[in-house]
């Protein structure tokens, strides 16, 4: 049916008798498209090409009988209404022919029970259609459970609560280690679970009824063949007359690898944990023992200059310059190497801190560098983040340090601005120095990756440490750069909960 328009098929070798029987419909109301057949391979054709919504044939015919339209019909067009319309057709035949399949039959002298006839049928089929539909829909609803079911190894159980009878399916089964043909009993699963975990297991599952609430719980249970799995339930209690709990229907999962997993998570958070500490203390006691001799190198270099500096020839003379500098940049890229393992931030040590007073504090430590360079630094109002606040002093040093060094001949210019998307500040310095290429952004933040090596002075360590203060307080660090033009370094910092804000001062 389409728009409404009923299509039906007449077989009918009278024309005269199907525009009659036709007419009774138009009189009803009914809209429709209908085409008439007389001989056999009409019919088939026509029925083959689309099945009509209604089919309305005489029982005989002169080459041709109603029967065997019928037959046809129940095989290529099994749900569509099939009505007799006949001259002559005693109450045997008809008996008969609804027997075989058709829905009614309506005498020719007796037209007036057409239209109720077909009225019916088209009812009759429309609900058949529906309830078709239904019974398909909820099929291949099923289908996907058991599929899902299946996939995720999910047993489905169900506990009659008044005898405590269990029902429970081959999955359920086999997460307790047991063919599908196994007998499996209610007292048979409170067995399977260990001793250590089957008290508590009882106490949710009894407060779950008491409670006629959800049940769930994470077990341990031992398989026929003496092997240790984990498993989860998930219940909940259905109610009967009087709200009584009647039943619990739930699932069972077999989380042994989960649980594996986790452990094996734990035990390499374990091992991480305590080979950073380990390389933490390196890191400090390398340092921290390097810088000796370095300050003795340093020291006897000095004495060697003051003593011999324009004594000796100009080679020699440089050659104690060098000495100076180098020990000098190995003193600074330790302290640098030792800020940078001491990075990763402590939560318990965060505490709420103004952005603006730490950029301010850092411009102060920063004055000499800032007059000298003559240059103009201006920020937005910054927000209010947890965090360390000497971590990010030292990410506001590296960053503005980097802008007034890495300048050009223009009067330096650096701007720190911020901006919130729905999770994050994001703070941006923006300065109008030489930049960079774009291609080398990912780059500068890597361990002694320095772009302008013996140009500019550095350790090549100062993004780094940027990029790993802001990442172990939970944000991200990106650099967009265009040669000539300038560079902008933005940071993101998680925004906090209202609830974690301080009090205001008085309250």
């Amino acid at each position: 049916m389409q728009d409404g328009t009923l299509s039906i098929l007449l077989v009918e070798d009278n024309a005269l008798d199907a525009e009659l029987s036709l007419e009774y419909l138009r009189n009803a109301g009914l809209t429709f498209k209908a085409e008439r057949t007389e001989t056999r391979e009409a019919y088939q054709a026509a029925i083959r090409a689309e099945c009509p919504d209604l089919i309305l044939a005489d029982y005989s015919l002169p080459n041709f009988d109603g029967l065997t339209a019928l037959s046809i019909a129940l095989q290529e067009c099994p749900g569509t209404p099939f009505i007799f319309v006949s001259g002559v057709m005693g109450e045997e035949v008809a008996a008969d022919s609804l027997k075989q399949g058709a829905t009614d039959f309506v005498l020719k002298q007796r037209l007036g029970r057409l239209v109720p006839a077909v009225t019916r049928a088209l009812s009759e089929a429309s609900e058949r259609r529906d309830r078709k539909q239904a019974e398909d829909a909820l099929r291949q609803s099923e289908e996907r459970l058991r599929l899902a079911l299946s996939t995720a190894r999910l047993g489905v159980w169900e506990l009659d609560l008044s005898n405590y009878h269990l029902e429970c399916s081959s999955t359920c089964k086999s997460n307790f280690g047991l063919s599908p043909e196994a007998e499996f009993a209610y007292n048979d699963a409170w067995a399977a679970i260990l001793p250590e975990d089957r008290e508590q297991v009882r106490v949710r599952f009894e407060q779950a009824i008491a409670a006629k609430s959800n049940f769930q719980a994470e077990y341990r249970i031992r398989w026929p063949d003496g092997g240790i799995h984990w498993a989860l339930a998930n219940a909940r209690v259905i109610e009967g007359v009087g709200d009584e709990p009647v039943r619990m229907s739930g699932v069972t999962l077999d989380i042994t690898g989960r649980k594996q997993a986790e452990e094996d998570l734990r035990r390499q958070t374990r091992e991480l944990k305590a080979a950073n500490a380990d390389l933490a203390q390196f890191a400090y006691a390398a340092s921290h023992d390097l810088q000796e001799p370095l300050r003795t190198v340093s020291i006897f270099s000095k004495l060697l200059a003051k003593k011999y500096k324009g004594r000796l020839d100009t080679e020699a003379d440089e050659f104690l310059e060098y000495l100076e500098s180098a020990a000098q940049h190995m003193s600074a890229l330790l302290r640098d190497l030792l800020t940078y393992t001491r990075v990763p931030a402590d939560e318990r040590a965060f505490e709420w801190i103004d952005l603006n007073a730490v950029l301010h504090r850092t411009l102060y430590l920063s004055r000499t560098v800032v007059e000298e360079t003559m240059a103009v630094i201006t920020h937005d109002q910054l927000p209010c983040v947890f965090g360390n606040d000497a971590q990010f002093g030292l990410v506001f040093q590296n960053l503005i340090s980097n802008a007034l060094k890495y300048r050009n001949s223009r009067r330096p210019e650096v701007h720190v601005g911020v901006q919130r998307d729905q999770e994050n500040w994001v703070i941006t310095v923006k300065d109008n120095g030489i930049g960079f290429d774009q291609a080398y952004a990912e780059q500068i933040f890597g361990l002694f990756k320095r772009l302008h090596k013996g140009e500019y002075s550095g350790t090549g360590l100062g993004l780094a440490i940027t990029k790993r203060i802001v990442e172990s307080h939970g944000g991200r660090i990106w650099a967009t750069s265009q040669p000539g033009v300038g560079s902008s370094f933005c940071f993101t910092i998680p925004v906090a909960p209202e609830d974690s804000k301080p009090a205001p001062e008085g309250r």
